[in-house]
């Protein structure tokens, strides 16, 4: 009920600066766990050969591990974004797997701890960019449209391509467009 009168759903419907509002406070007053996957070692995970689903998935893994151990009678609910066997084979190689998940498509709309999940999740993304903004000295652009490719001409004009590593996703098709300009 607490969640509804704050207006928490699936993050991709809610305004950041909402999420931005009472993110802390979700933080601070629901258990879960937080992975944080920076860009830098994103890109080389990615350059390793696994995709992202199967990233996705380690992730995903290790909070719910993280979680059941505290709390080892809690159910565990996720978002598909995999059919079940898939998610389980990108896991094949792990010590140690969470099982008992329900998997639930469009899942923050159907349990409000994948909603929960969602909110937190993307307060930790907006934080985290919010820095990464205030190293950089300007806002960094979200999404993948023409406003992000102007930026990231900018920058690479102005720092060098080199310089995008640590600030984008590197499998993404505007950084691939932007290599392709060659702006070294």
């Amino acid at each position: 009920e607490k969640l509804k009168e704050l207006g928490v759903t699936d993050s991709k419907k809610m305004d950041d600066s909402l999420i931005m509002a009472i993110g802390p406070n979700l933080s601070l007053s629901y258990p879960h766990s937080l992975l944080i996957l920076r860009n830098q070692k994103y890109n080389e995970v990615i350059q390793s050969g696994l995709n992202m689903n199967s990233v996705k998935a380690k992730m995903h893994n290790q909070c719910l591990l993280n979680l059941s151990k505290k709390y080892p009678k809690a159910k565990l609910y996720q978002d598909q974004f995999a059919p079940s066997d898939l998610y389980y084979r990108y896991l094949s190689n792990e010590k140690e797997v969470a099982t008992n998940i329900t998997f639930e498509t469009k899942g923050e709309s159907k349990y409000p701890s994948v909603a929960l999940a969602s909110v937190i999740a993307r307060y930790a993304f907006l934080s985290e960019i919010n820095k990464m903004s205030q190293a950089l000295g300007r806002p960094i652009p979200l999404g993948a449209g023409p406003v992000v490719d102007r930026f990231a001409e900018g920058l690479v004009r102005e720092k060098g391509i080199d310089t995008l590593g640590s600030l984008a996703k590197l499998n993404f098709a505007n950084y691939k467009r932007l290599y392709s300009q060659d702006l070294r």
